[in-house]
């Protein structure tokens, strides 16, 4: 059966809010990270694990047959973001 185009868009609408709530928890995950980097002393800043998180969704994006380009962007910006959601006290 083929959809029509508002039910294509309507579709897309409600995967993007799916995104963002998981970019959501994936903050809320972060700033409890942070809570626990401080109190153990440990730097927030990990290089180290930054690539490991990236090269694994690079690996994953050319598994899924995604731009890796486009997703290490993507994942740079939510490096980004989980930096920040640490900071925050």
């Amino acid at each position: 059966m083929v959809r029509n185009y508002s039910e294509i868009r309507r579709e897309i609408l409600e995967t993007d809010t799916q995104i963002l709530n998981l970019i959501k928890k994936r903050q809320e995950l972060f700033g409890e990270l942070g809570d626990v980097k401080r109190r153990k002393g440990i730097p927030l800043l990990d290089s180290g694990e930054i690539s490991e998180r990236i090269i694994h969704l690079r690996e994953e994006a050319a598994r899924l047959s995604l731009d890796q380009e486009s997703i290490v962007s993507i994942a740079e910006i939510l490096e980004r973001m989980a930096y920040r959601a640490q900071k925050s006290p």
